[in-house]
Formats: C-alpha cells, structure tokens, sequence
C-alpha cells in the first residue's frame, strides 16, 4: 500500500508536471488513473479539477465580437459625393426594398440634383431648400 501511495505522489507531480507544461489531456488522464486508485487523494483532485477547467476554456468557442452592420445606402452616398449620380441611384434602387433610409435618400438625392440643376435661376427659398439637403 504503502509503494502505491509513493508511486501515486509520484504521479501527481508528473500531472502537476504536464498541466504547468500546457499538456491538459495528459494531465487529466493521469490524474484520473491516480483518483482511481485513491480517491481521496488531495493533490490529484486539486490537478484534475484545474486541468479539466483549463481544457474547458480551451475548448469553448471563442466569441468573436461584431461591429454594427454595414449600411447598405453608404456606398450609394460616396458615389453621389464623388459626383457619379448614376451610380448613386442605381446603388439605392437595388436596396429601396429593403431599407426605407434607401428610398429617403433616393428622394432627397434627386431633389438636390433636380436643385442643383436649376441653381442659376433659383430664388431665395430654392437656395435655403438646396443648402438644407447639402448636409
């Protein structure tokens, strides 16, 4: 008996061993061979319980974090600031049904442009209106 207590110390330090040396597996099987034959065995319960916390850890997915979700209208936006109205409409009638800031957007970019087009012969309330949708 007295053999199998050394011979089970001795494993414990070759589990507590491993688990310094990040080889939880080996750790944990090892600490379980040594809880089969002592199952009181303090040191083997302490080595076991943190080997099989660690491999929890290790085994459990990794949340990765996401930011907010693309908005489906801002490329529509850099290409009316680029000057390419086309593009800009084209790119906010695909989205139109699926986002309504789509088809506000669409709105007030052809009223900017329908504006802007007429900017010469605007009066005063016209210029206020196109300044307001500038922004």
């Amino acid at each position: 008996k007295r053999e199998l207590s050394e011979l089970a110390d001795k494993r414990t330090r070759e589990a507590r061993a491993a688990l310094d040396g990040n080889q939880l597996d080996s750790s944990k099987a090892i600490t379980d061979d040594v809880l089969k034959a002592f199952p009181e065995h303090r040191d083997a319960k302490i080595i076991n319980e943190q080997a099989a916390q660690a491999i929890t850890v290790r085994d459990t997915p990794r949340v990765i974090p996401t930011g907010p979700a693309p908005k489906p209208w801002e490329p529509a936006v850099e290409r009316f600031r680029d000057g390419d109205m086309s593009g800009a409409v084209a790119i906010l009638n695909a989205c139109m049904s699926k986002n309504p800031q789509c088809k506000k957007l669409l709105a007030q970019m052809s009223e900017f442009s329908t504006l802007y087009k007429r900017l010469e012969d605007l009066e005063a309330k016209g210029l206020q209106k196109l300044l307001s949708l500038d922004k």
